[in-house]
């Protein structure tokens, strides 16, 4: 029987949901609703064995029947959830592989009541909601979401920043010793575009980190690299003409195979190729398919169903990838944004469902945001310091950028194009970073601004790595972003992968012990700073640090490693 006591289950920011509207108590609406996981405990531990070196287990990844052992719902807790449900009318489907999402279709007058809160005050979306007192160790969270969502707020994704051989011509003075390859470096009489893009090419990304102008040569089943959107919020594709264009322009050393990848499109998502909203798209894909020309690529494109929900979009596409029986060996996403905004039960959940797949041996790629530590454009002025959300998981990547435009030294982006790197506030700091982060913290001489971030956080970013691109030699312009690094960084794990199994060794899976444990793999970044909120923000240093991560990978050094 369920009893007329109520628990608060959650307080939502309203930021997190500004310029939502009123919504019709008849309008329909799906309530996703997070059941309490059996064993998220065990699947924790499960995941570091696999992928912590020196593990009796390390390389031996979890199959779906596994994963399911740990993350499905006890029976006690879904008889509970069916009878607080039924009791209101409604009923569950599963919306997860594993049963720990259901799905409840409902009005905006059955939710309000369900749920005890106002959703008519916030479109979909109450402030607070409660659920029955027995109800508090089943429901983990609720998100309400559906068609009538189209007023929800969206997120908008950092725009990439673009530097053209108009707005920033090669000056003619003269320059200090530079510590880059001489493919980086301009010719301070030459205004062509030609020598404009030289820090944008692939010959420079290359020398500056010793990749070798090779190819992937396994097959699909053994090894691929999928590149992640969310279509429905900015119109974004994967264009194969420029695609096609860029590795014939850039790795002319190679026979590029075709088809140059394949689509799936999930819950209304698409692939336009005549879209112009595809800058945080066709980079990655270029950045990746440089370095390993010819793995087996795929597009997933996820809407959802004309809505522009982020947070469904996330869960429908990371429970896409667990529902197959052998998921992907890489994944680059699009973007973060600021952690801030999203409700933590909501991204503990989701956070969850990345800990799933890498514990099925994938290596999740999330850029960083941009905007320093306001982690948006920079206002100047905030109360605290922020991260990026999806890149503060635990269980993710997380890749910010740098550059080389000076002509002198691999530096970060300065401005609202800076690294969104510092300390989490939903998610605590994970064991493999303890000696690196600690070392950083301890080593801090300015404390005035400690009040404003969470020393105990999950440190972001992991790495950094180049993010600047050009689409031809002869355009004159470069664009940069923290999600071309997260492209980069996904191809060079994807070559390591194709060498990795070539020799007859498992892929690197979920990749942060591996990177923490291995630190001299990466060439340190000391200098730069993310600065925001009117203070001086983060500096880098010797060491990890929040601004560049353990810094920027060197691939002989982690082929070694990778114990290649």
């Amino acid at each position: 029987m369920i009893t007329s006591r109520f628990v608060l289950l959650a307080t939502l920011s309203p930021a997190a949901y500004a310029g939502v509207i009123g919504t019709r108590a008849d309008s329909s609406v799906t309530l996703k609703i997070a059941l309490a996981q059996k064993n998220f405990a065990g699947l924790e531990k499960a995941l570091y064995a696999a992928s912590t070196p020196g593990s009796e287990s390390y390389g031996t990844y979890l199959t779906k029947s596994q994963m399911a052992s740990y993350i499905s719902p006890t029976e006690e807790t879904v008889e509970r959830v069916n009878s607080w449900l039924s009791s209101n009318g409604l009923s569950a489907s599963s919306a997860s592989p594993s049963g720990d999402w259901i799905s409840v279709d409902a009005t905006v007058e059955q939710a309000n009541s369900l749920l005890k809160t106002d959703v008519l005050s916030f479109g979909l979306r109450g402030l607070e909601y409660t659920v029955p007192e027995e109800m508090k160790d089943c429901v983990v969270a609720v998100h309400p979401t559906g068609s009538a969502l189209g007023t929800s707020r969206k997120p908008d994704p950092p725009t990439p920043w673009k530097d053209t051989v108009e707005s920033n011509p090669v000056p003619a003075t003269s320059r200090t010793a530079s510590s880059l390859p001489e493919s980086c470096q301009r010719d301070l009489e030459d205004g062509s575009p030609e020598n404009f893009v030289k820090p944008y090419s692939v010959q420079c990304r290359f020398d500056l980190y010793d990749i070798p102008y090779t190819q992937a040569t396994q097959p699909r089943e053994l090894n691929d690299l999928w590149i992640a959107d969310y279509t429905a919020l900015n119109g974004m594709s994967l264009n194969e003409g420029p695609l096609r264009d860029y590795l014939a322009e850039w790795r002319p050393d190679v026979q590029v195979e075709e088809p140059l990848y394949e689509e799936i499109l999930t819950a209304g998502g698409t692939n336009n190729q005549n879209s112009d909203h595809n800058m945080f798209t066709d980079p990655r894909a270029w950045m990746a398919t440089s370095v390993a020309p010819n793995i087996p690529l795929t597009y997933h494109a996820v809407g959802i169903d004309g809505t522009t929900d982020e947070i469904d979009m996330m869960l429908t596409q990371a429970n896409y990838l667990l529902e197959m029986e052998s998921p992907p060996k890489v994944v680059a996403y699009p973007y973060s944004n600021k952690e801030g905004r999203y409700p933590r039960e909501i991204a503990h959940r989701l956070c969850n469902a990345y800990a799933q797949l890498s514990a099925r041996g994938v290596a999740l790629i999330q850029p960083v945001g941009m905007g320093g530590v306001e982690a948006q454009f920079p206002t100047g002025s905030c109360e605290a310091f922020d991260v990026s959300f999806p890149a503060s998981c635990p269980y993710v990547t997380s890749v910010g950028s740098t550059g080389v435009s000076n002509g002198i030294a691999e530096l970060p982006p300065t401005d609202f194009g800076a690294n969104a790197g510092g300390f989490s506030t939903h998610f605590e700091r994970p064991a493999y970073q303890d000696a690196a982060v600690s070392a950083y913290l301890s080593n801090l001489e300015d404390v005035e601004y400690a009040h404003m971030y969470n020393t105990a956080g999950r440190a972001n970013p992991d790495v950094s790595v180049h993010g600047l691109i050009s689409p031809s030699v002869n355009t004159g312009i470069g664009f940069g972003s923290p999600a071309y690094a997260a492209g980069l960084f996904a191809g060079i794990i994807a070559l390591l992968n194709d060498e990795l199994v070539a020799a007859g060794k498992p892929t690197l899976g979920f990749l942060n012990p591996w990177i923490y444990e291995n630190l001299d793999a990466f060439r340190d970044i000391t200098e730069g700073g993310s600065e925001g909120c009117g203070t001086p923000g983060f500096n880098s240093t010797v060491g990890w640090d929040p601004v560049t991560g353990a810094g920027v990978p060197m691939y002989p050094r982690l082929r070694a490693a990778a114990g290649l």
